[in-house]
């Protein structure tokens, strides 16, 4: 991943025939332009279902324990707990 090591984390509900959330990590490129690296539809903004997308987006950019990533989000329902338990495990 290019860029600076900056990701978004936030979730965002959908209405219409599929009903659920839109969970989103987005980053910053070296022209301050902000883009999708990586987005999941679930049922709901849930400890379990960060939990899932983070380990998801964990594997698919490589990131070990020594990663230097910082996070920033609305501190909504389930994102503190997760990244708190992700953080100490």
């Amino acid at each position: 991943m290019c860029g600076r090591q900056l990701l978004g984390l936030d979730g965002s509900f959908m209405k219409g025939p599929f009903p659920g959330q839109i969970l989103s990590a987005v980053a910053i490129d070296a022209n301050n332009g902000i883009y999708p690296v990586a987005y999941a539809l679930v049922e709901a903004e849930t400890c379990s279902a960060w939990t899932w997308f983070l380990e998801c987006l964990g594997h698919d950019l490589d990131l070990s324990s020594n990663s230097n990533f910082t996070f920033i989000s609305d501190r909504q329902k389930g994102i503190i707990p997760t990244c708190y338990t992700q953080c100490i495990s």
